[in-house]
């Protein structure tokens, strides 16, 4: 092999250890958080209400209402995330919707050096239910089954709905497990939830969820890591989600910002067009 050819391949690795320096680089890089006016949201305060707590959740309703359960009708929570995508973990921005026990809208950026390249939401409201990211939508069965997983286990954000709304079933299995049943069309569908007997507050919750379109429901995994109080209410600031027949984490979830009892469209219509309308 003479000496030119060595050149050229020498520049050509150098090239393509560059580029995936680069790639890297961009893929370390924090996307800043999704603008959010407060002032044209139109927060208003929230009532204390009373509720009969189930049993096993007094300690968890104390720490995170403090002194009286807040009625919490709507929210809108922000952050950053990180996602699994085979195998390459991107960073994320996010901004949710919520109407609590009827539906949610979230959308979210996967970025590069901080700049969005890819797009995609969730929308889970009166009998629809959308998953599309990069301009695949996913809809159907399958995807309703797992929307509505996501928005009883994401009411951990919104929580005055655990002990409010009459739809839910609450069993207590043992001294730090508890069972939800949750509505779901004319069926119902269950969540377990475990209690970290040294804090009382929620630490993991599973269910058997459909992953996409598969055939079979999947054990959905998340655990609630860390804990701080927004809008004066104690939520998890940090979370992961893992399904069971994968060995690594799909991701990880950062709140930064959250406000409660804000002014949200019928079926989310001005919010999707916010964000869906961006490009």
């Amino acid at each position: 092999m003479n000496v030119l050819i060595l050149r050229i391949i020498k520049i050509i690795v150098g090239v393509l250890v560059g580029l995936f320096a680069v790639g890297w680089l961009g893929l370390m890089v924090q996307p800043r958080n999704f603008k959010v006016d407060e002032k044209k949201l139109q927060q208003q305060s929230a009532s204390s209400i009373s509720a009969i707590v189930p049993d096993g959740l007094q300690e968890y309703a104390d720490k995170v209402f403090a002194d009286e359960i807040a009625d919490i009708k709507t929210s809108v929570i922000w952050g950053k995330s990180k996602i699994n995508v085979k195998g390459i973990w991107t960073p994320a921005r996010f901004i949710t919707y919520y109407i609590p026990g009827e539906g949610f809208f979230r959308y979210i950026e996967i970025t590069w050096f901080g700049m969005p390249i890819i797009n995609g939401y969730d929308l889970y409201y009166d009998d629809v239910a959308d998953f599309c990211m990069a301009g695949d939508k996913e809809t159907g069965e399958k995807i309703e089954q797992g929307q509505n997983l996501a928005l009883w286990a994401e009411t951990i954000w919104s929580p005055s709905a655990y002990f409010t709304d009459d739809r839910l079933a609450w069993e207590k299995i043992d001294s730090n497990l508890l069972e939800l049943t949750i509505p779901y069309k004319e069926k119902m569908d269950k969540i377990k939830i475990s209690i970290d007997t040294d804090t009382g507050l929620m630490d993991a919750m599973e269910a058997m969820r459909y992953k996409g379109q598969s055939t079979d429901k999947v054990l959905w995994q998340i655990d609630l890591i860390e804990w701080n109080e927004f809008d004066g209410v104690l939520i998890p600031s940090e979370s992961s989600v893992k399904w069971a027949d994968e060995k690594k984490l799909w991701s990880y979830w950062s709140i930064e910002g959250v406000l409660y009892n804000i002014e949200i469209s019928d079926g989310f219509n001005e919010e999707i067009q916010k964000y869906t309308d961006r490009d």
